[in-house]
């Protein structure tokens, strides 16, 4: 949920609902003896939310003067080897030890993937999987006097069989990627069986490191090419710095840039599952404008589930009152008790109903920024609602695309302005790549230029 307000401008909110989140959030992060820690020197801050600008409020460490977010300074970062490659946006040697073979065709180029061969941790899975399920619904079908009680244990064998035939592909897979000047061909060959996907070139939306699943609650990534036609995915078996290599290769053969992404030469629009983000270039401007919906959504729901759970227990708790008949003391201890009871279900409904008005505002904020040589200009808007504000080129500081959080080992990213008295947050959910052109425009308009994604900066 609290995607959703770190995306939100918190001058649209009343300010005395910003002085009680103030008021719990500090309570909460002494409660818990949270730590605050500087992004860049890793020195440890005071814990503290401040009532005016909460999260976006950005103040100085006074170790080394660095200005971030408030949420890149709950926890220190600890990234592994697979997530530092999948970040980088710098050039990637060929590692020594690949077993990729790489070959220019004439027209374009080729990689083949060798299988990787040996044991993997899907194979020990689905083995102990297998035997385990057969030696306990063994029994159960032995049994079995109808053909639902006969057939339903089959189920879990038959997952162990789909575990066990991931184990082999990940050991006996050959993958080969091949670029031409028209066409994008993939192709793997696993136990005599070839799967072949051909792609046009001017089709392909990204190329990028994706996650395709966890292991010991860290994410594993691989190659990914998205075009509408759907998504290629391979190579997570590989060692991370031979997945970085090989994704920049590939997009080096596509014509994608290496790091920052170009900005638009007029307008263009990016529409991904959830919002939206708008672009314009014009002869002495740029304009970005940003809508987010899907955090929105999340906190409309989570706030209608406190509600409708609230009040069902609170009138059905009207049925539990005791009668006079019982004991005096009985009477009072069992109803004063159940008073209580029902200040918890109320105290549920009102944080229902304070998530309902957080989501409502949040679906329909929608954040303008525009910058000339002079000027940075943000507008936020929610329904009758506008906050604006304007800062002269030379205040403004980084301008970033930062990961905002790790959902299910993917990457959220968003775009963050640092200024002298907070951050700017922009774009939540939206494709780095669009985010990166989005960042690049205002740079180019205010004639600055900034890192567009620096591995040092975490937002959440």
């Amino acid at each position: 949920m609290g995607g959703s307000f770190f995306r939100m401008s918190v001058e649209l909110i009343p300010q005395w609902w910003r002085r009680v989140f103030a008021w719990f959030a500090n309570r909460q992060l002494r409660k818990f003896k949270t730590e605050f820690h500087c992004p860049a020197c890793q020195a440890t801050l005071p814990s503290r939310v401040g009532a005016d600008l909460l999260w976006e409020e950005a103040v100085p460490c006074p170790a080394c003067g660095d200005r971030a977010p408030l949420t890149s300074r709950f926890m220190r970062t600890e990234e592994t080897e697979e997530m530092k490659f999948a970040d980088t946006e710098e050039f990637v040697e060929r590692p020594d030890s690949t077993r990729i073979v790489e070959e220019n065709t004439g027209s374009g180029r080729r990689w083949e993937v060798p299988a990787k061969g040996g044991w993997n941790f899907m194979l020990t899975f689905a083995l102990v999987w297998l035997v385990f399920t057969t030696v306990v619904f063994g029994g159960t079908f032995l049994k079995a006097n109808n053909w639902l009680s006969t057939l339903a244990p089959l189920v879990f064998p038959v997952l162990g069989l789909g575990f066990l035939y991931i184990g082999l592909r990940m050991s006996l897979a050959r993958h080969t990627l091949e670029v031409d000047p028209v066409h994008l061909v993939y192709t793997r060959r696993f136990l005599g069986m070839t799967k072949r996907r051909t792609v046009r070139r001017e089709s392909i939306e990204s190329v990028q490191l994706a996650c395709i699943y966890a292991q010991d609650g860290e994410p594993v990534y691989g190659l990914e090419v998205k075009s509408p036609a759907g998504r290629i995915r391979f190579g997570s078996t590989l060692a991370p710095q031979e997945k970085a290599w090989l994704c920049q290769q590939v997009r080096e053969a596509l014509g994608f840039a290496l790091g920052s992404e170009a900005p638009p030469s007029s307008k263009s629009l990016s529409n991904w599952r959830g919002g939206s983000l708008e672009m314009e270039r014009g002869p002495d401007h740029g304009l970005v404008r940003s809508h987010s919906r899907s955090a929105g959504t999340f906190v409309l729901a989570g706030g209608l589930f406190f509600v409708s759970v609230g009040l069902y227990l609170l009138l059905g708790a009207k049925l539990e009152w005791a009668p006079w008949d019982l004991d005096f003391f009985f009477y009072f201890l069992f109803n004063g008790l159940l008073v209580l009871k029902w200040f918890g279900m109320v105290a549920a409904i009102l944080v229902g109903f304070w998530l309902l008005t957080f989501g409502w505002i949040s679906r329909r904020t929608i954040k303008m920024l525009q910058a000339d040589e002079r000027s940075l200009s943000m507008i936020a808007t929610s329904g009758g609602r506008m906050v604006q504000h304007t800062w002269n080129v030379e205040d403004v500081g980084r301008m970033s695309v930062v990961i905002f959080m790790r959902m299910n080992g993917t990457q959220v990213y968003q775009a963050v302005v640092t200024l002298p008295d907070r951050v700017v947050t922009f774009g939540l959910g939206a494709p780095r790549a669009e985010l990166q052109r989005a960042v690049s425009l205002l740079s180019a308009a205010m004639g600055q230029e900034h890192a567009a994604l620096p591995n040092d900066h975490r937002a959440g």
